[in-house]
């Protein structure tokens, strides 16, 4: 009888809001634990990958595995919740006062820096396309190693690199940055844009698509270079309201979450939890061929692209008219 006496007790109506402070307090305490975590392991991803004194070893695929875990676990308390918690507690602190201005001035800093950088890849994003295909082409009239099928495959890559970066900022720098990259390090740095169609055909070793006939990889190209043409050009108006269709009618529920019942949401979740075996699958299927050097680039411009991205788009670029040209929108 003591025992029930003491459990009403403490869950009766008047200690409702104290359990649930302590509820909260222990939930954010848990948050802060996972957001702590996953920056450790990205920590220690870069420092392995760096190569720095700490006596940590690390191959490829543990640091991309910590990184993306890491990214995973903190991601989210990051660039959300951790803000609106900091910006609570900067008002009563003063020394998160002077700490929040030190940091809001490195953050305009690296904010202005970004900012040219964003804009000069999409100036040479733009021009360099264009450029990569008529090289391209007075290789294939000069050499005769540069046959038309491998300038097709190459002219096919570049389509789609080209349709999907015009789009997506991060496909745009990688692209830029991987291109330089190579371009830098070849032997001959004056003949690398001529010869680049063997380049790309020899990578394709690597990539583990070598026992695909040439043929059936072109065709494999062009239809993959028509899928992105129509949903790159087609995803406002397959997310507007008014196009009626199943994936805008998906996407529609999806983004209402407090309106969705608890079965659904079970069912999402059990969607979730059986994509993450596949997942696993893929991302080690990949990582031999991920160059290491773009993946932490990639992290990189990720973050910085979460922060001003959307911003940046807002601003007149030239990508803005290539979207602008590829939606038809201009069409009376």
């Amino acid at each position: 009888m003591l025992d029930v006496y003491w459990f009403v007790l403490f869950y009766s109506v008047n200690n409702i809001p104290m359990l649930a402070k302590a509820l909260g307090a222990l939930g954010t305490a848990m948050l802060l634990l996972l957001m702590f975590a996953g920056w450790g392991l990205v920590i220690l991803s870069v420092a392995g990958y760096t190569g720095s004194g700490w006596s940590l070893s690390m191959n490829k695929h543990q640091q991309v595995w910590a990184a993306m875990v890491g990214l995973a676990l903190c991601g989210y308390q990051t660039f959300y919740w951790f803000k609106a918690s900091m910006a609570l507690l900067r008002r009563s602190h003063l020394r998160l006062q002077s700490l929040h201005r030190f940091l809001v001035n490195i953050g305009a800093v690296i904010k202005q820096v970004y900012r040219h950088i964003f804009q000069a890849v999409d100036v040479l994003f733009c021009i360099g396309g264009p450029m990569l295909l008529v090289t391209a082409l007075v290789g294939w009239w000069m050499l005769d190693e540069v046959n038309g099928a491998v300038l097709l495959l190459y002219l096919l890559l570049i389509g789609i690199i080209g349709v999907i970066g015009v789009y997506n900022n991060l496909v745009r720098m990688l692209a830029i940055g991987y291109f330089n990259g190579y371009w830098l390090v070849d032997d001959n740095m004056l003949s690398y844009p001529f010869v680049a169609p063997l380049r790309v055909y020899g990578n394709i070793n690597i990539v583990g698509l070598e026992a695909v006939p040439l043929p059936w990889l072109l065709v494999g190209m062009g239809l993959l270079l028509l899928a992105v043409f129509i949903c790159c050009t087609r995803q406002r108006s397959l997310l507007s309201s008014n196009y009626p269709s199943l994936v805008n009618s998906a996407f529609i529920y999806l983004s209402k979450a407090p309106q969705r019942t608890l079965m659904a949401n079970l069912l999402l979740l059990l969607i979730v939890v059986l994509s993450v075996l596949p997942l696993i699958m893929t991302v080690n299927w990949l990582i031999p061929v991920i160059n290491i050097h773009c993946f932490y680039a990639a992290i990189v411009i990720w973050i910085l692209g979460s922060l001003w991205c959307r911003e940046f788009e807002e601003e007149p670029a030239l990508c803005g008219d290539c979207r602008y040209l590829f939606s038809g929108d201009w069409r009376p």
